[in-house]
């Protein structure tokens, strides 16, 4: 168990060093400390808007409309691996395309998911899954976990295991649930979901993606597609933030447009949490 314990540690090294230099080398260069570096994913979702006065409708004939969701990624310190691997995902455009597609009483679940028509879905669809397999940025290595950063309400966290590609929006706190022993319906069932980043914005987008009906009866998979259309990643100064989030007045944040870089459950066979 120590080898492993010391590989686990270096995988974890190694991918904080990897993030600060894909993501956070311009704060480096200002002398910012590392752990005062934090990141934040905005994506930007299209998605059917409800209409009051044809609440009846087919939501798929609902005027399409885009929001963001902002997500504060996790202290880099304990969820190194997670971070980084979604930082990339984003970074490598592997999102684009993809769907949110369960939005169940505690989840918004997203994957590499093909929206097909009527209420259906074509899942782990080859386009969307082999860009993350090509990339191999499909997978955790392992099930990492912070008992400092626990699935609560708004978390996000990798389903599956090992974790990922999907990912989910914790609606309610699920501390226990996705914590270690959470999982029983898993084979290492004291393993938890890695918890990885909190939503700081976007919860508008949230509550409008709420009003879209769901088949229950299917894993409460959505009947019209919520589609990620792109993401970016900003990295900033935690110091400089205010609790919720949101920037204290005068803070500034780096951009990366074009997602950064180097220098700058159910029938549908997908894993659930």
């Amino acid at each position: 168990w120590d080898k492993i314990d010391l590989l686990i540690e270096k995988i974890g090294r190694d991918s904080q060093r990897e993030t600060l230099e894909w993501f956070g080398a311009d704060l480096l260069q200002h002398g910012v400390p590392e752990d005062d570096i934090s990141f934040r994913v905005d994506l930007e979702v299209e998605y059917p808007k409800f209409d009051p006065y044809r609440p009846d409708e087919n939501p798929e004939l609902w005027s399409r409309v885009k929001g963001t969701i902002s997500i504060e990624m996790a202290p880099l310190k304990l969820m190194p691996i997670a971070v980084n691997l979604f930082l990339q995902q984003v970074h490598h455009k592997l999102w684009e395309g993809c769907n949110f597609v369960i939005n169940a009483m505690h989840i918004l679940q997203a994957g590499p998911h093909q929206y097909k028509g009527q209420g259906q879905y074509s899942p782990n669809a080859f386009p969307l899954k082999n860009k993350f397999e090509k990339s191999r940025l499909d997978k955790m290595p392992y099930q990492e976990y912070s008992e400092l950063y626990p699935h609560t309400k708004y978390t996000v966290g990798y389903a599956g295991r090992p974790g990922g590609p999907d990912f989910y929006i914790n609606k309610v706190d699920n501390s226990e649930n996705h914590g270690p022993g959470g999982q029983t319906h898993h084979d290492l069932h004291e393993e938890a979901d890695p918890c990885f980043g909190r939503v700081v914005a976007g919860f508008e987008v949230m509550d409008e993606i709420n009003r879209i009906p769901v088949d229950r009866e299917k894993g409460s998979l959505l009947v019209a597609p919520v589609t990620i259309v792109s993401g970016k990643v900003f990295a900033f100064r935690r110091s400089e933030m205010n609790g919720d989030g949101t920037k204290m007045d005068g803070a500034g944040e780096s951009p990366l447009e074009g997602g950064g870089g180097r220098g700058k459950q159910g029938s549908l066979n997908m894993p659930t949490s």
